[in-house]
This record gives structure tokens, sequence and C-alpha cells, in this order.
């Protein structure tokens, strides 16, 4: 029997908000409209915040709006036939946001949860990341919290983000990918709030062009260097072997006492694994050849 899709503490809200204004189609007292104009207005303020730390600006700038629009304080004087329309068109659109994002969770879920069950990591040559390895290594010393454990499951993360039907994703630089497990955190100052270890480690880049970089073309130079300045402050870039490097660190989030949340994952992958984390823990980070 199919499992139904739970939703999620937005969606309920979403899902509240949408009941109140539909029930507004009904003759019902004066107070009860007033109410809704608060509930609506905490419920959009609250859906503007959310969708503003998601990144989904449009939909923080349109709930703000309704914010406005609802709010008790300075009263818009429309008429009954324009509010019930109002009331009509944000109830719809919250009904709408709630099972588009179910529709969008339950085909994410068919499209990964089949390869998922079973995670298999082909054997990589080991060197291929010895030399970045080393050098990572080298005059290291601030333990394992950002260090060798660490970085060996981001390259574990990457790898599996990077796979579909057991192959390589064609869209993804799967060295590239590699190369930042071991690069992005080469020069932290510490393990608290070192918010521009990724910078550092960007500028870094420069000065082993030659050595550790030397068989990276130009391109893979540009998108190793765009992975490790931007991990710490972007959520997401919209090319493919970046935010795989983004996702592959922040799912090893739980070594630190912090569960990975799926609507700060960079791709559907991401999310993905952050909602069953379990599946990438069952996956020892040494399950492959080094």
């Amino acid at each position: 029997m199919e499992k139904k899709m739970k939703i999620n503490s937005t969606q309920k809200i979403q899902l509240a908000g949408a009941s109140l204004l539909l029930l507004c189609i009904l003759p019902l007292p004066y107070g009860f409209y007033t109410i809704v104009r608060i509930v609506t207005t905490i419920i959009s303020a609250y859906l503007a915040y959310e969708y503003y730390t998601q990144h989904k600006k449009g939909l923080a700038i349109t709930f703000s709006i309704v914010a406005v629009l609802f709010q008790p304080f300075i009263k818009f004087t429309l008429g009954r036939e324009i509010w019930l329309i109002v009331d009509i068109l944000v109830g719809g659109f919250l009904l709408a946001l709630v099972f588009k994002d179910k529709l969008i969770k339950k085909q994410q879920k068919e499209l990964i949860e089949p390869k998922a069950n079973s995670i298999q990591i082909p054997i990589l040559a080991d060197e291929e990341i010895e030399d970045v390895r080393n050098f990572a290594l080298s005059g290291w010393v601030l333990g394992e919290t950002h260090g060798l454990s660490h970085w060996q499951r981001v390259e574990r993360n990457g790898i599996i983000l990077s796979m579909e039907n057991g192959s390589f994703r064609e869209d993804i630089n799967i060295k590239v990918v590699r190369f930042f497990a071991y690069l992005h955190d080469k020069c932290r100052l510490n393990d608290w709030a070192d918010l521009d270890h990724g910078v550092r480690s960007a500028d870094m880049l420069v000065t082993i062009r030659d050595t550790i970089l030397k068989d990276f073309t130009d391109e893979e130079v540009s998108l190793l260097e765009k992975a490790c300045r931007y991990h710490t402050t972007e959520l997401r870039t919209g090319i493919p072997t970046i935010d795989v490097c983004f996702d592959a660190d922040r799912l090893d989030l739980c070594r630190v006492g912090i569960t990975p949340n799926p609507k700060l994952m960079a791709s559907k992958e991401g999310a993905y694994y952050a909602t069953n984390i379990h599946l990438l823990n069952s996956v020892s980070h040494n399950s492959y050849e080094y």
C-alpha cells in the first residue's frame, strides 16, 4: 500500500489560511472577517519570511504584499465584492502551493528513491586524489571536525549526488567535486564562525594552479574556485557541479549536531538525501578505494 504524503508545518499553515479565506464566501458575522484579516496577516508575514530564507524572492514579495493588504491597522476599503474575490484568490493560491509542493516532492521521491535503496559507489583511482589530499593535510592543525574524515564524507556525498542510474551524470564534473571535498576547508582558521574561509580557499587556488591543478582546464578551475568561494554564503547557483559541491558539504552537518535542512539544499537530490540522511550514513566513507 502506498504511503500517504505527509504535510509539513508550513503546508498545515497554508491549509489553515486557505480554509479561513474560503469560508468568507459564506454570510458570517462581521467579527469573523476581522479575525480572518488578523490571521491572514500573521500567516502571510510568516510565509514571506519562510520564502525569503529559502531564497524564493517572488513568493516572499507576494506574501509581503498580502500581509500589507490584510493588516487590520490601516484598512483598505475595497467593497464586499472585491474583498470576496481577493479572499478566494489568496485562498486558492495557498491551496495551489500546498498541492504543488506535495506533487513536486512525490515526483522527486519517485525519481530518486529507486536508486537510493541500494547505493553503490564505484571504485575510483587513488592517484586522482592523492596529491590534493596530501596537500590539504599538510599543515592541518584543526582536527577532525573540518578535517580528513569530513573531507572524505564530502567526497562520498558528492560522488553519490553525481550519479544517476549507476553512472556519473554528464552535467557534473566529478573531478571538480572530488577536489572541492579536500580544498573547501583548507584555509580555515578555526572550527567556528570563520565565514571567510571559502574566500581564502578560492584565492589560494592560484598558488597550486601549476602543480596540484595542472591537469585542470581553465573552466574546471573556475568551477572549483566558485564552489570554494561561495559554499558558505550562497544557497545555490544553478550550475550542477557547484550545487553538488554545496550539498555534499551540507549533508555532513550531522557531525556537528545539525540536521541538514532539505529547504536549504541546492539540488533536488540534495533535498532528498537531507530528508533520508540514513541512506548516506549507511555508506562508509572508506567504502571505495583511496
